[in-house]
């Protein structure tokens, strides 16, 4: 009797230990996690910026100001360009008394990676004289210093002082995306508000929004809204503004570079439309500038490059059927727009996804040892066992079982009181396991694919049933794969 009892406080003991575990875990998860710009951005290159006073208080105000970024051309696919930019202000002194003051700009930031690339081409003119500048180290925004120049300036009364700058602005990104900053906040510490602005970025390229983000951004950066396009143009204008960092600018575009790539195949096709090479090249190009990190452009832009990309892919395979890598480019394309584990699961998007597996079977049935076809159909379809290899080639399995669409969620959610065993953890999506599929052990299941069947929010709802399970079997069933 006493064998037992110790047995079943032993049990109680375990059991209660592996709830408290489970739930802590549980609890942990729900922490949220401060993002840190460096793991979700590019390095950020100094922004432009206006002047600003040194003073604390001015009655020189800032009446006008014009700012034109000047992009400039690119051809080659591995530099991501940079603009010359020139900004005029006219500034005039209200009072009765003439001020010098110390005009200070910034030229260097945090670039979120804790390096400090500065501007070093920085030019400053007072009514067409150059002025001398010296550096000046002042506090950024994380306790770190930030390197910016002053110069002295002369300001008479009720006279109008014209300064000009001139300067090199890098932009921030990766391929093939680039955002140019210009920081109008740096001009709040002038008399009153700033009379009138014009910022102007000319492009190298026409402003359309497959080339500039106006509905959507790249993943960092963005366009400032209310921006007006107009042929290679995109400009802001404002009047009686008092600065703050919710007006600063930005605009979002499309690499010089890897436009001109868009022209150049452009011309090529257009010269010779039986050239399928020049086809294939140009749905690969518009491809790149919709693909995303994770998903294809969602906004108009983004759904013009895909058709353009598509048309330009089917012609390709048109003039070269049997050309594998075209059939391959052409599922990447697919793969990327209809992604079955991001897009929602409708029709149209199941179609889609399937249709870029079918173009897969097709360039891995023409071209079987490709390093490119192959590490594409491993990395992309070994989920929830879209394809399977019986040892001699890839089977491509849901192309044979059409998956299905999953239930509305409600339907799906399990109750409190249904057992682990009772939940059917695998999607809905998998087509019958065969009974050779049953027997591969979990080890065998890819790490990504456990994080996408169980989600966080997914398993809490298990949490309360743990408590519950018998310790004579298992906490976990192993999911057929």
């Amino acid at each position: 009797m006493n064998s037992k009892m110790s047995s079943t406080e032993k049990i109680k003991k375990k059991r209660i230990f592996i709830s408290i575990i489970v739930v802590c875990l549980s609890l942990i998860a729900l922490i949220p996690v401060k993002s840190v710009s460096a793991d979700i951005a590019p390095p950020r290159q100094p922004p432009g910026a206006n002047l600003s006073p040194a003073n604390e208080f001015t009655k020189v105000q800032m009446l006008e100001e014009t700012v034109i970024i000047n992009v400039l051309p690119v051809t080659d696919l591995s530099e991501m360009g940079t603009a010359e930019v020139w900004a005029e202000f006219l500034m005039k002194n209200l009072g009765d008394e003439s001020e010098t003051l110390l005009v200070r700009f910034p030229l260097s930031v945090n670039d979120g990676h804790f390096n400090f690339p500065e501007i070093d081409d920085f030019q400053v003119y007072a009514d067409n004289i150059m002025l001398d500048t010296d550096p000046l180290q002042m506090p950024g925004e994380y306790g770190d210093t930030i390197q910016w120049v002053h110069f002295e300036v002369d300001f008479p009364p009720g006279e109008v002082v014209e300064l000009e700058v001139y300067y090199t602005l890098d932009g921030s990104g990766e391929y093939p995306f680039v955002t140019y900053y210009y920081l109008l906040e740096t001009g709040a510490g002038w008399n009153d508000t700033i009379g009138s602005g014009d910022i102007v970025v000319n492009l190298p390229y026409p402003a359309s929004d497959m080339t500039v983000f106006i509905d959507s951004q790249p993943g960092w950066g963005g366009t400032t809204d209310s921006a007006i396009l107009e042929e290679n143009l995109v400009r802001w204008h404002f009047e009686n503004l008092e600065p703050t960092n919710q007006n600063n600018i930005s605009i979002a575009m499309v690499w010089p570079s890897a436009w001109h790539k868009v022209e150049l195949e452009r011309q090529k096709v257009t010269a010779n439309p039986n050239d399928g090479e020049a086809w294939g090249r140009l749905g690969k190009i518009y491809k790149e500038l919709g693909k995303q990190r994770r998903t294809f452009r969602e906004d108009p832009g983004g759904e013009t490059l895909f058709q353009l990309s598509l048309e330009a892919y089917e012609n390709a395979l048109e003039l070269l059927p049997e050309d594998a890598l075209w059939h391959a480019g052409l599922g990447d394309l697919l793969y990327w727009k209809y992604d079955w584990f991001i897009a929602p699961k409708t029709e149209e998007n199941r179609a889609g996804f399937l249709r870029g597996m079918e173009e897969f079977k097709i360039a891995y049935s023409l071209d079987p040892d490709h390093p490119y076809i192959l590490n594409y159909i491993e990395d992309r379809y070994h989920y929830e066992k879209m394809v399977f290899f019986d040892g001699e080639e890839y089977i491509f399995t849901w192309l044979n079982v059409t998956p299905t669409l999953p239930p509305p969620i409600e339907d799906t959610q399990p109750t409190i009181t249904q057992t682990v065993e009772e939940l059917d953890l695998s999607p809905t999506l998998i087509p019958s396991a065969t009974p050779k599929q049953q027997q591969k052990s979990e080890d065998e299941i890819p790490v990504s694919v456990s994080k996408k069947r169980l989600p966080i929010c997914g398993s809490l709802i298990l949490v309360p049933l743990m408590l519950f399970i018998p310790l004579t079997k298992p906490v976990f069933r192993k999911r057929v794969s």
